[in-house]
């Protein structure tokens, strides 16, 4: 296979992308030699100047613009990108996807100083991690002297998957935001059969659940930072309300029991966030909302068979 071939895909989704997709275009354009095409999804009616800034790449490289031509949510957004890379591109299982939120940037210092070996022919059961650093707005820091957010790792570095669970129960956070991590189309489908089945319309922390699928192996943790990550306000996503959010993390819980090799992997994983006692709350109150919602709808058929008065 030639080398060419054994890049990854950019893949980067759009939702109302303004100022920060600008920017981050003009991020990329250095960092195109080191992928073999872009993908742009728009999400949105209004896509005009979005559809404007993405297509400047098209001069660079080898460039495909997908549009929802509506409003949907952050979910439902990947799975319709997840289905047009399927079957309306055509692409094989085993492509390789890095993906790249459009409001962060991408360091070229840190494309420069890559381990070439290790980002050429990741393999289907290989996921990678493009490490990152926080910084706020106007801000621009060095990129070339970032610390990995793994303890003790500087520098490009392959963690078996049970390494990265000791790693996790240290206190180590690594997977805070999807943007810079690759994985295959393969693994990026099967996490989301998972949220498809349970009935999940929120994100559910994917990034977690793309490192725990059982269908990886090694985890690459990439040093220096490969993106940089604005922290700016009112970022949470689309969660409609406190009752789904409880759903969300519960379903969260499930998929990591279902892909942890042991209890124990599964507490480690676990503990950056919330610790089985949280879990325990988790589920009594998605269980209480679940018994509400559908008394409730059990109360709006009785009023409509005229068994029980309105009000």
């Amino acid at each position: 296979m030639n080398k060419q071939a054994e890049l990854p895909v950019l893949l980067i989704p759009v939702y109302r992308g303004g100022s920060f997709f600008r920017e981050a275009v003009n991020s990329i354009k250095p960092c195109l030699p080191w992928f073999r095409s872009c993908v742009i999804s728009i999400n949105g009616k209004d896509a005009t100047e979005d559809r404007r800034c993405a297509s400047s790449l098209a001069p660079l490289c080898q460039l495909t613009v997908l549009e929802t031509g509506r409003d949907i949510n952050a979910m439902e957004h990947i799975y319709y990108i997840a289905n047009q890379l399927t079957f309306g591109l055509g692409f094989s299982k085993s492509t390789q996807l890095f993906i790249f939120c459009h409001d962060d940037l991408l360091a070229f210092q840190s494309f420069q100083s890559l381990d070439m070996a290790h980002w050429h022919g990741h393999g289907m059961r290989t996921i990678s991690l493009g490490d990152y650093i926080t910084f706020k707005d106007g801000e621009s820091p060095n990129t070339g002297t970032g610390k990995s957010s793994f303890p003790g790792v500087s520098q490009s570095h392959r963690i078996s998957r049970s390494s990265f669970f000791v790693m996790q129960n240290s206190g180590a956070d690594p997977f805070t935001n999807i943007s810079g991590m690759r994985m295959s189309l393969d693994v990026l489908v099967t996490t989301l059969q998972f949220y498809r089945w349970t009935g999940s319309r929120s994100g559910m922390r994917i990034e977690y659940a793309l490192a725990t699928n059982k269908r990886v192996q090694t985890i690459i943790n990439h040093c220096p930072p490969l993106v940089k990550i604005r922290s700016h306000p009112n970022s949470e996503g689309s969660i409609r309300n406190y009752s789904e959010f409880i759903a969300s993390e519960l379903r969260y819980a499930i998929w990591l029991w279902l892909n942890c090799a042991s209890f124990t992997d599964f507490k480690a994983l676990l503990k950056g966030r919330f610790n089985i006692k949280n879990v325990i709350r988790l589920t009594v109150m998605t269980l209480k909302h679940r018994y509400y919602e559908q008394l409730g709808k059990l109360r709006s058929m009785a009023i409509k068979l005229g068994l029980r008065p309105k009000g």
